[in-house]
């Protein structure tokens, strides 16, 4: 298909680290929600992100220290420095117009890069991508902030993507065109002609 459009490259949390206020509890926590940490002077880190590039994360929203009562609601922040990231960009990938029924519209689909895939095709670039086809929710259910109360997670809207795991350009005939010295040498006496 053909890129149509491009977001900016932006860093996505694959493991945030966090730290309690009060008692200085460090924990790791992942995409999925998960915690890992064994006491206040930190844990190890077990595994690295979550299943969907479009996931949040979830703290603790009680200490998980040895007195949780002690240090009150919320107690956990994030230390930036010692958590881990990746380049994530989001693209809008158009099916090629040779492909395209007689009098039908081009179908286009989100697709989500990563790490060394990003930057790797402008928009108006033919590609040909190895995905995972994948679903995310993409909200739709009134008012939903951070605070929003939902009664069931699996409403709202779910949108298709495709996860990219292998992307390649492809070459046309004009990109892969090669002259010889002579050529070249009659082609610039050409363009001196009157």
């Amino acid at each position: 298909g053909i890129i149509v459009s491009c977001a900016r490259v932006r860093p996505r949390a694959m493991a945030l680290r966090i730290r309690c206020s009060k008692c200085m509890d460090v924990r790791t926590v992942f995409g999925n929600s998960s915690v890992s940490g064994t006491g206040s002077r930190g844990g190890t880190i077990v595994g690295l992100g979550s299943s969907s590039p479009f996931a949040g994360f979830s703290l603790p929203t009680r200490c998980l220290g040895d007195n949780p009562q002690e240090c009150g609601p919320q107690p956990y922040s994030v230390l930036p420095d010692d958590c881990i990231f990746v380049d994530q960009q989001t693209m809008k990938l158009q099916e090629a117009p040779e492909m395209v029924p007689t009098g039908e519209m081009p179908r286009s689909v989100l697709v989500a890069v990563e790490r060394g895939l990003v930057d790797k095709a402008a928009p108006g670039t033919r590609v040909t991508v190895v995905a995972i086809a994948s679903l995310f929710n993409s909200g739709g259910g009134g008012g939903g902030g951070a605070g929003a109360k939902r009664p069931n997670d699996g409403g709202g809207v779910r949108t298709t993507y495709l996860r990219v795991v292998g992307m390649e350009k492809e070459s046309s005939t004009a990109d892969s065109a090669r002259f010889s010295p002579a050529e070249e040498e009659a082609f610039r006496q050409l363009s001196r002609r009157p």
